[in-house]
């Protein structure tokens, strides 16, 4: 790359952009928009600047130009409330939509294995022998798994299985760091328990108990999870094949769009355990129940592909810190 002819060329957006800082605290409806838009423009020439040149005097005079624009674009930030709005309706959905083939296929896995699983025990007596003794599957088949669900308070209840859920999701998530290899493992362990407990109520009739108790609060739950496996296995791919992008910026950018979905399936988490905790062991009909969570997984995964494909039809990345400073990379 020609410097000298780069530098000319872009010289008076930089020096616009350098007068607007200045300005910032008098700036116009409009001059804010025009900021934002240099911001973005030179961030692009600084990450062209850092590929393409060993020039570190003018890295170094980009990188604190768009270092102060975005100081500045922070300080005159939208409301506290409109960034809620914006994370509930573009950040969270456009990472969940955008990780869909990942989430399609660790829920499918998740679901082949644990399938798989309580057939193999529903049809083997040695099997489920192994697993427990005759008198303790009849006390988990005819009392424990019931009454799981009804043993302690709603509110307590609900507490603690969202903390728990939480902290699952949390994991699969902060596992990205290993590049996902032990999610594999965390959703192995779940679809076992969950086989190896349909089986167990499988091999005495009880199959419509065990789906009348988990599928109000399963579903949406089970999605939750899956999601976090998604994301968090995804950005470790990330870490491997980052693309024509330098591994450190793609990391950083999917690291923090992460962080949104994290946050949002708190929220998600929070409703389930509410189900599990009130409807599940409620004394509702069970096609009520089961139409509860059924209505919830409905409304959560239209929502995600709703408001996510428009984000994703915007280029929204779902970067927390929304600050593309890197150059696009198609």
């Amino acid at each position: 790359m020609d410097i000298d002819a780069f530098v000319s060329a872009h010289r008076p957006t930089w020096d616009r952009l350098e007068h607007l800082v200045r300005h910032r605290s008098s700036l116009t409806g409009a001059e804010v928009d025009e900021l934002v838009e240099l911001y973005q423009r030179v961030s692009t020439h600084l990450s062209i600047v850092r590929s393409s040149t060993a020039d570190a005097t003018l890295a170094g005079r980009l990188s604190a130009l768009v270092a102060r624009a975005r100081s500045a674009i922070t300080a005159t930030h939208r409301p506290a409330w409109r960034e809620v709005v914006r994370f509930f309706t573009v950040s969270f959905p456009v990472v969940a939509y955008r990780a869909r083939w990942w989430w399609l296929a660790t829920s499918l896995a998740f679901v082949a294995v644990a399938w798989a699983l309580g057939a193999w025990v529903a049809g083997n007596p040695q099997v489920q022998a192994t697993i427990a003794t005759e008198e303790a599957i009849t006390q988990l088949v005819e009392h424990d798994f019931a009454d799981y669900y009804s043993e302690n308070p709603a509110a307590s209840f609900a507490g603690r299985v969202w903390i728990n859920n939480a902290w699952v999701s949390l994991q699969a998530i902060a596992y990205s760091v290993l590049l996902g290899l032990p999610i594999p493992y965390i959703l192995w362990q779940n679809a076992a328990n969950v086989g190896i407990s349909g089986g167990l109520m499988a091999s005495r009739d009880k199959l419509d108990i065990f789906f009348g108790l988990i599928t109000p609060h399963g579903l949406l739950e089970l999605t939750a999870v899956f999601l976090a496996a998604a994301v968090g296995m995804r950005l470790g791919w990330t870490v491997i094949a980052p693309g024509p992008r330098r591994r450190v910026e793609v990391l950083a950018e999917q690291g923090r769009a992460v962080m949104a979905v994290a946050l949002g399936l708190i929220v998600v988490l929070f409703v389930s355990g509410l189900i599990e905790a009130f409807v599940t062991p409620s004394g509702l009909p069970t096609a009520a129940r089961v139409g509860i969570g059924v209505l919830a997984e409905v409304i959560f995964l239209a929502y995600v592909v709703v408001l996510g494909r428009r984000a994703a039809r915007d280029d929204q990345t779902g970067d927390l810190e929304n600050a593309p400073d890197v150059a696009p990379s198609g």
